[in-house]
């Protein structure tokens, strides 16, 4: 039987989702097919649009997004971080969840996108 754990939750207010690498997985496949019925039809492409700009890069509706064409989106939460990163044109991606800081998962996103 699972015993749900109660966790503190770091930084400002947020939403999240829980789930497993697999789901995460999942979620990814799903938008880069287009999202269908369940997301909407074009979802990723929609996402992928540049809405606005910052300090630290541009972003669409949900995604930031880089300048070798992939766009991602990640989160953390009591030393945790996931992290998911498409390339909508090549029709790849991918998801990393690890239990330390951002630096790794950043070292992590940056030799794969490389590889794909």
């Amino acid at each position: 039987v699972y015993k749900r754990q109660p966790f503190e939750l770091e930084g400002q207010a947020y939403g999240g989702l829980v789930g497993s690498i697999g789901d995460l997985v999942s979620l990814g496949s799903l938008l880069l097919r287009g999202g269908g019925e369940v997301i909407g039809e074009g979802s990723v492409r929609a996402m992928s649009q540049r809405v606005a700009s910052g300090p630290r890069g541009s972003f669409g509706l949900g995604f930031w997004i880089y300048d070798d064409g992939w766009v991602g989106h990640g989160g953390e939460a009591g030393g945790y971080r996931a992290e998911l990163r498409l390339h909508p044109d090549r029709g790849v991606g991918f998801a990393v969840l690890t239990n330390s800081g951002v630096g790794s998962i950043d070292r992590v996103c940056a030799e794969l996108t490389e590889r794909a």
